[in-house]
């Protein structure tokens, strides 16, 4: 898919939830050039951060998958499912933008009075 073609897909996929901020994580795996994710709504985002902080390690290795396909607009689910068995290490990859994304890491200025 060329770029073009991918801009106006991850455009309609904006307008389609909501028209707010997209997150577009672009990579060299073909079928998954482009992804487009909206930010976390509150209750995904406290989900996430209870499920990462869990101290069971079958729970916290699962954290990042449920909130990479909640948030995924671009593409389908079925692509991204797809996506994500032929290439697992994605969600990897997608969680730690969507993080930043969501405002964890925005921090401007910290500074001591």
């Amino acid at each position: 898919m060329d770029l073009r073609e991918n801009e106006k897909k991850l455009e309609a996929a904006k307008e389609a939830a909501g028209g707010g901020e997209l997150l577009v994580v672009e990579t060299d795996i073909v079928g998954a050039e482009a992804l487009g994710f909206r930010v976390p709504n509150l209750a995904e985002w406290k989900r996430y951060r209870a499920e990462a902080s869990d101290p069971n390690p079958a729970v916290k290795s699962g954290a990042a998958t449920p909130l990479v396909f909640s948030c995924c607009v671009f593409p389908t689910r079925q692509e991204l499912e797809r996506i994500v068995e032929a290439h697992p290490g994605i969600v990897e990859t997608c969680i730690g933008e969507l993080v930043e994304h969501a405002g964890a890491a925005r921090a401007k200025k910290v500074r001591k009075l």
